[in-house]
């Protein structure tokens, strides 16, 4: 080296020479060098002093006594990280300074603008961000903000030099500033990035970075992750991304950016989540994605864009939540997606679309929460989803939707939720469901549906919460549902349903709420009730039913509340409820029921008998006869039934009026058992 210049100790400081600087003639605030100052033990690096430097050293010393984490100095002209051991170097004393960081590496002489945050450990590439790479490390320099761009290129030129560090990157540097959150820029003018292939995970979650070179990234093939959660970028240089493959994640979650620009796209294959959540994107260009394959959530969350272009998407088999919770999309083109195979949430939360186009989906065969939460949409299209199987929660929440198309859904088997919420649609057409075997809330909440048409669901095997609160169905003309088993709240409050139809539900077990609050319901009509285990609440609330009809019960076991408050049931003739466990508010609050017949537990023999058993069971039956009362109390007593550990009452409520209930030999037999039974009658004790 020409000694030239001041001299600082040991060391001179030459003037630049040519385009070379040496790092000392600018007054750094930090220079380490690989070949000096270092104190190795084994070859393993324990602590490393700066080079004697100007008026702005900060006098800093690095060291490790973690064994595992020390980095080797073998070749002693640079220290050596080994990213699978995690090495790293801590400062004696944190350093929190601003400044121009060049690190100067065996793949690339890097240069950034860096920020105050406080450092106290660094690894090959400065501080360190909780990722490691494996580099050796000829030199790190922290210049002032000062210096030009031309000192900088200098500096690295010096380096290249004089320390032996490869100045231009090649291959794959990915992760190399990975979650750097000091870098507030690069300074990368010196440099060609024309031999490196994969920048994969090397600029993500950059929190300060406000702005990106225009390098050369001509030879990038892989640019995944690459600028993921950088959310302080509001432009994009036009980079060279001709030769990129696989764009996933790319510029996931880069909220600030405002506008893209015209990549060259063509050779993608792969954009899956590429612009998620760049919810400050308010255009998108018309770019040539054209072989793209994968377009999973790869625009969603952009809550910004007000219209999509006509983009070349034919290509693409995988569609799922591609444009999820665009909300301020008002229209969308008729994109050829022919080749599209799934669309899970592919327009789901598209909030301020009123119309949906007649697109190709007709390869299409999972269209789970496709449109739901679709809440402007008033009509939809005929479209062709001939080859779809799955179809729950399609169009679930859109709520402006007034009528529906008679699409093909011949080959469907989930319809769970698909419909549900759907509180403007008034019709329903004759859809081809027979395949199908998952009707789970299918309908429930359509408020404004009047009338469910004649469509057989014979496939069916559950149908839990189908028409639940369809407040305004009248007529029920749906056929086949006897292979469903599972019926839980399937009709509950469809308040306007005056006659329930003679259809069989001989499969079911579960009744569970079934009917309940079908305040309108007067005739119940269905039939095959006999394999039904839970009937609690089935008819709760029933208020209009005036009579129920002789059932057989015989497989139920649990009552609870099944016939709480149908207030104008006059007569109850089911039969056979002889394994029933938990009779608690069954009958509860039916102040019309004249007549209980008589037998009806003479058979009782419950596996177990629930705590509770009888509570309030015929509480508010004011209009029951004392013949009624014997007629309860008789049978229980035929069963000999013992009541339970807690819980013993049988309460009853009766009319006095129609005399007084001989009951003195039932009531001892009951009071004689062990544990025993305790009678109340009218809130009096027996």
């Amino acid at each position: 080296m020409i000694k030239l210049g001041n001299s600082l100790g040991h060391r001179s400081i030459p003037v630049a020479f040519n385009w070379l600087v040496d790092p000392l003639s600018l007054n750094p605030y930090l220079y380490f060098d690989g070949s000096e100052n270092v104190t190795t033990a084994g070859g393993a690096v324990s602590s490393w002093s700066q080079v004697i430097a100007g008026t702005n050293q900060l006098n800093k010393t690095l060291g490790q006594l973690t064994g595992d984490w020390q980095p080797d100095n073998a070749s002693e002209k640079s220290i050596d990280f080994d990213g699978a051991e995690e090495d790293r170097l801590a400062f004696d004393v944190a350093v929190a300074q601003a400044g121009i960081l060049i690190t100067a590496t065996s793949n690339g002489i890097f240069a950034y603008e860096v920020d105050s945050d406080s450092v106290s450990e660094i690894t090959a590439l400065g501080p360190a961000a909780g990722y490691f790479v494996s580099f050796d490390l000829f030199a790190m320099v922290l210049l002032p903000t000062t210096v030009t761009d031309a000192q900088i290129a200098g500096v690295i030129k010096y380096l290249e030099r004089e320390t032996g560090a490869t100045m231009n990157p090649t291959g794959y540097i990915g992760g190399y500033f990975r979650a750097r959150l000091d870098i507030v820029s690069f300074k990368f003018g010196a440099l060609d990035f024309s031999g490196v292939t994969d920048i994969s995970y090397t600029f993500p979650l950059m929190a300060s970075l406000t702005s990106f070179p225009q390098i050369d990234t001509s030879g990038v093939t892989n640019w995944f992750y690459a600028f993921l959660n950088d959310t302080r970028l509001t432009s994009f240089p036009a980079l060279d991304t001709s030769n990129g493959t696989n764009f996933g994640y790319t510029w996931y979650g880069c909220s600030g950016l405002t506008s893209f620009p015209a990549l060259d796209l063509s050779s993608g294959t792969s954009f899956t989540y590429a612009w998620h959540g760049c919810t400050s994107l308010a255009e998108f260009p018309l770019l040539d994605l054209s072989s793209g394959t994968n377009f999973q959530a790869c625009w969603s969350g952009c809550s910004s864009l007000t219209e999509f272009p006509l983009l070349d998407l034919s290509s693409g088999t995988y569609f799922s939540e591609c444009w999820l919770s665009c909300s301020s999309l008002t229209e969308f083109p008729a994109l050829d997606l022919s080749s599209g195979i799934n669309f899970p949430s592919a327009w789901k939360s598209c909030s301020s679309l009123t119309s949906f186009p007649l697109v190709d989906v007709s390869s299409g065969t999972n269209f789970d929460d496709c449109w739901r939460g679709c809440t402007g949409l008033t009509s939809f299209p005929a479209l062709d989803t001939s080859s779809g199987t799955i179809f729950k929660y399609a169009w679930e929440g859109c709520s402006s939707l007034t009528s529906f198309p008679a699409i093909d859904t011949s080959s469907g088997t989930n319809f769970t939720s698909t419909w549900g919420g759907c509180t403007s649609l008034a019709t329903f057409p004759v859809l081809d469901l027979s395949a199908a075997t998952n009707f789970n809330y299918a309908w429930k909440n359509c408020t404004a549906l009047a009338t469910m048409p004649a469509i057989s669901l014979a496939a069916a095997t559950t149908s839990y919460g189908a028409w639940a609160d369809c407040t305004s169905l009248t007529s029920f003309l749906v056929t086949d549902l006897d292979s469903s088993s599972d019926f839980y709240t399937t009709w509950k409050n469809c308040t306007s349903l005056v006659t329930f139809p003679a259809i069989p539900l001989t499969s079911g077990t579960r009744f569970q709420g079934a009917w309940q609050g079908c305040t309108s319901m007067t005739t119940f009509l269905a039939t095959g009730l006999d394999s039904g285990t839970n009937f609690s609440s089935a008819w709760n609330g029933c208020t209009a039913l005036t009579a129920f009809p002789a059932h057989t019960l015989s497989a139920g076991t649990t009552f609870y509340a099944a016939w709480y408050n149908c207030s104008s049931m006059t007569s109850f003739l089911a039969t056979g409820m002889d394994l029933g466990t938990n009779f608690g508010y069954a009958w509860n609050g039916c102040s019309s029921l004249v007549n209980f017949p008589a037998n009806v537990f003479d058979n009782w023999s419950p596996a177990s008998v629930s705590d509770n058993c009888f509570k309030s069971a015929w509480g508010g039956c004011t209009s029951l006869s004392a013949t009624s009362v014997e007629n309860i109390l008789d049978s229980l007593a035929t069963a000999g039934v013992a009541a339970p550990s807690s819980g013993v009452d049988i309460r009853i409520s009766y009319d006095e009026g129609t005399g007084t209930p001989s009951i003195a030999s039932a009531v001892a037999t009951l009071k004689g058992l062990s544990p025993a039974w305790t009678i109340t009658l009218n809130g009096v004790a027996q």
